[in-house]
């Protein structure tokens, strides 16, 4: 079995996202992992590693300075000399082995070339860095981000419209998420009343949408109900406090999946909004395998919004104007999708994944 070492701006406390599955995914088939946490540029970063899990560990390397404060290819550099002192500090008493792999989530992690001479790079490109940079950052994270993609072995990334802007850097594979669990067939049910969401609810939610839904759902088809489940996050109070005016809006706190009355919920809610690069990248949301394990169909923004996402008869695109219509769809053929579901679901799993991972590796 190999060791992998995780580069990422992730504390391992977080809710769980991509970095955090990579490192369940390798441990689980019984490789070592060691999970280099979010760095930090002011303090001491934590010398301690923490065992996380089996085969599980974490530790916490410095940096000189933010990512959006290295503006020139100077400061990139004097922030990469500290960074490499910091790592090579803190990887454990063994030595690396020529066998070691190392999978890089920074785009801006150009430099690992020098600690890790002789071993696989694998870099995964999971967010469109670019759309998000603020106003003078794009120069310097695209010098980082060639740079970093031109290091490595193989270069991984989650949509089809990222694997096309990283194509001039290099030779990018799509890799899509993967189930967190086998597919279960949902419990029989005469009262599947709930369209899920379940996440962040953030700047992606196209509130505005989500509300005028609602008030037509409330007109023609009063017994559902939209519950968004999970924390709200940035400066989106307000528009939660709109949502919540209306009797079929709710919003609970955070809750694991397998918490929550599944034999209830007739569709997973995904009311992402258009016109934003970031959102339209998506080929595949991270937990839209955890909600189809569970049987549980896709419901989606209409267009434009998420132009690039899979298409299946498992997913259904609303309709602003009827919305009642994709409802009456998911209630005559929620059961008659399971067998696709299920299918999709196998293809996507853990293994299939975890062969095309160790394999980038080999």
């Amino acid at each position: 079995m190999a060791r992998f070492i995780l580069f990422t701006k992730t504390f391992w406390d977080e809710p769980p996202r991509l970095r955090h599955q990579f490192a369940e995914l390798l441990a689980g088939a019984g490789h070592e992992v060691l999970f280099f946490e979010k760095p930090t540029s002011s303090g001491r970063a934590r010398r301690q590693v923490i065992q996380r899990a089996p085969n599980i560990a974490s530790v916490q390397h410095q940096e000189l300075l933010h990512h959006k404060l290295r503006l020139t290819p100077m400061l990139q550099r004097a922030n990469a000399a500290v960074t490499i002192r910091s790592i090579a500090a803190r990887l454990p008493q063994r030595p690396v082995d020529a066998g070691d792999v190392v999978i890089c989530f920074n785009y801006d992690y150009w430099f690992l070339r020098r600690l890790f001479p002789q071993n696989q790079i694998i870099t995964v490109i999971n967010d469109d860095f670019i759309c998000v940079a603020l106003f003078g950052y794009t120069k310097p994270l695209l010098w980082a981000l060639e740079r970093t993609c031109a290091q490595s072995n193989r270069v991984l990334t989650v949509s089809v419209p990222l694997q096309k802007q990283l194509a001039p850097y290099s030779d990018p594979e799509l890799f899509l998420p993967w189930a967190d669990r086998p597919y279960r067939a949902p419990a029989p049910s005469d009262d599947r009343h709930i369209l899920l969401f379940w996440g962040y609810t953030n700047r992606r939610i196209e509130f505005g949408a989500v509300g005028r839904i609602a008030d037509r759902l409330a007109a023609t088809r009063p017994d559902i109900r939209i519950v968004f489940v999970g924390p709200v996050v940035g400066s989106v109070q307000d528009q939660v406090d709109e949502l919540k005016t209306r009797g079929n809006i709710q919003f609970r706190p955070s809750a694991k999946l397998d918490e929550l009355p599944l034999d209830q919920v007739l569709a997973a809610y995904i009311p992402y909004r258009p016109h934003d690069l970031e959102i339209d990248a998506i080929t595949l949301s991270n937990k839209a395998l955890q909600l189809l394990a569970r049987g549980l169909p896709l419901l989606i923004s209409g267009l434009p919004s998420l132009p690039n996402f899979v298409q299946a008869p498992f997913v259904l695109r609303l309709d602003y104007h009827e919305p009642e219509r994709q409802v009456d769809q998911l209630r005559a053929q929620f059961h008659c999708l399971q067998d696709e579901i299920a299918a999709f679901v196998s293809d996507n799993g853990p293994d299939t994944r975890l062969r095309q991972l160790v394999g980038a590796a080999g």
